[in-house]
């Protein structure tokens, strides 16, 4: 359920904030608000497909659908490559264990499923 899964992902940014401002080293804390600031991208850009879905035409919700995936891939490329040649650390360590998963979440398309944004925004957090 849609508002089920909402308020799961909005509890699991809540612990996760309060638990980057807890880190120990600088570079952690510094990683872990790099990788918060990520999520809630990729959250709000699904939210806004879900919220902009909404009654409107499936062409119309196909071509957003288009317009969030690039916008979610550009905002992780940025992290990426801000992030390259760095020593490795949490930023890029938690991005290669995902990259995978995130590719293959894209590919699905099953009728009845949440669009590919909120699974890849779920699938981050």
């Amino acid at each position: 359920n849609q508002a089920q899964s909402l308020r799961e992902v909005l509890g699991v940014l809540k612990d996760f904030r309060e638990s980057c401002l807890q880190g120990l080293h600088v570079n952690t804390v510094t990683g872990c608000q790099t990788l918060h600031s990520l999520v809630l991208e990729l959250v709000s850009l699904a939210l806004y497909q879900l919220w902009t879905c909404e009654g409107v035409l499936p062409e119309v919700c196909n071509r957003i659908g288009q317009a969030i995936y690039q916008a979610q891939t550009e905002a992780w490329e940025v992290v990426r490559t801000q992030h390259q040649g760095m020593e490795p650390g949490l930023v890029a360590r938690s991005m290669r264990e995902l990259d995978d998963r995130i590719s293959k979440e894209y590919s699905k398309a099953e009728p009845d499923m949440l669009p590919a944004s909120w699974r890849i925004a779920r699938l981050a957090v």
